[in-house]
């Protein structure tokens, strides 16, 4: 298991010295939701986010077993949403859906739902659960793009992390 950590200044590695670490998960973005609260005062989250959060946990651990990270560090995070079969809403400028119909471009800026601080917030929550997060509060910047798009391939989450 690679360990990235930076006491002190100094960089110590039980493997090998990586700055910058890049992963996908290829399931459709889930934005956390608020955390629902029963009469006996136990905290749970929807169906939908339980399950993806599952799935895209399992699915770091599997593809990137070795990776982790304990220092500072800078996330960079795009999201490929499936594009919306219908026409967009009034909130897309019509330049934007006219890029959709552009063969050479399948990605067009996507100002809808789900919003963009949700979905990072539930990134964080899946780096730190898969272990690839020593813990979220080591993140000191980060940058969210969201996209949709027409080819299939290319829905999920692309995470780059880069060490301060």
């Amino acid at each position: 298991r690679t360990k990235i950590d930076r006491p002190h200044g100094r960089i110590q590695s039980a493997c090998s010295y990586t700055s910058c670490m890049r992963f996908f998960i290829s399931l459709p973005p889930v934005a956390l939701p608020r955390p629902r609260v029963t009469k006996n005062k136990r905290v749970y989250y929807t169906n939908p986010w339980k399950g993806y959060h599952r799935k895209a946990v399992a699915q770091l651990r599997i593809k990137y077993p070795d990776e982790y990270v304990a220092a500072p560090c800078h996330i960079h995070v795009v999201y490929q949403l499936p594009a919306p079969k219908n026409r967009p809403s009034a909130a897309i400028h019509r330049s934007m859906y006219d890029l959709l119909k552009d063969p050479s471009t399948h990605r067009y800026p996507y100002p809808c739902k789900p919003d963009i601080d949700n979905l990072l917030k539930g990134t964080m929550d899946i780096l730190q659960t898969a272990g690839i997060l020593k813990d979220d509060n080591l993140v000191v910047f980060t940058s969210a793009q969201k996209y949709a798009t027409t080819l299939e391939a290319r829905i999920g989450t692309e995470i780059t992390i880069d060490l301060v």
